[in-house]
């Protein structure tokens, strides 16, 4: 329980990937600050975004691809609070829960990593029909305006996962999520915050600071249940005011996933 008397460990939700454990690590970093004398335990959590992988994240029709299972077993006492990519988090919570928690937000831009045969090279100095693996429709509408001689493919898979395919040689082939066609990828769209957060600095080959990107993309966050808010507060002021303002720009009934919502914020 969220106890400050308490002498059990504070039992964190996280996804199972790679990536979503490190920053859960970092979310919990940030809460040793203001809790030194308490213990926390990871309980890995499996979502639906993460088991279905042979269908496109905007095919699967739900709000909450990566966050449900989460929420579930927070509200069913398994564990004391979850960890979200605030991005994936959808407007409206469940009863009883709330952000109790919202840090502070690393590169909020989409960045370009390049397949080993075309590393150096932007969008633009793709030829005509190559491949660029996406699994975010967001991405797609707002790319497509700007290069419209790529071809914007749907990938699916954590981050390793996406690196792996886009990695493999084009003789080996990759199968596309949407069907049995194979393809290979020339180039691979992310969240810069994630490939920062993983190490892959070094495979960044275009930084997308002039497009759109996810609301509240880049910035981390955590379930907790309401009754416990003000033991358990810790919000990133400059950060959560940006959410205020996003997550009320964005409407509660368009999917996270299905949608081609986007933004950018710039405060002086």
């Amino acid at each position: 329980m969220l106890d400050a008397s308490s002498q059990h460990a504070v039992r964190v939700g996280s996804r199972r990937s790679n990536l979503a454990l490190l920053q859960t690590e970092m979310a919990i970093s940030l809460l040793k600050v203001q809790k030194p004398h308490i213990m926390f335990e990871v309980v890995e959590i499996a979502t639906v975004g993460d088991e279905i992988l042979d269908v496109p994240l905007s095919k699967i029709g739900d709000k909450s691809l990566f966050t449900k299972e989460l929420e579930k077993s927070l509200l069913v006492g398994e564990v004391d609070l979850v960890v979200h990519s605030l991005k994936d988090v959808p407007s409206v919570l469940p009863t009883g829960l709330v952000l109790g928690c919202v840090f502070g937000r690393s590169s909020p831009e989409d960045v370009v990593l390049m397949a080993p045969h075309n590393r150096g090279m932007k969008l633009s100095d793709l030829p005509v029909g190559a491949t660029v693996g996406t699994s975010s429709i967001r991405r797609v509408a707002t790319l497509i305006r700007k290069y419209p001689h790529l071809k914007f493919i749907s990938i699916r898979g954590n981050l390793n996962t996406r690196l792996a395919k886009l990695d493999t040689p084009s003789n080996l082939q990759k199968q596309c999520c949407t069907g049995n066609q194979s393809l290979s990828y020339d180039a691979l769209i992310l969240a810069k915050a994630g490939v920062e957060r993983m190490g892959w600095v070094d495979r960044i080959d275009q930084v997308l600071s002039d497009s759109f990107y996810a609301v509240s993309q880049g910035a981390l966050a955590a379930n907790v249940f309401k009754t416990i808010l003000l033991s358990w507060i810790y919000y990133h002021l400059f950060m959560t005011s940006r959410v205020v303002c996003l997550n009320g720009y964005r409407p509660a009934q368009f999917g996270l996933y299905s949608s081609e919502i986007s933004s950018s914020v710039r405060c002086w």
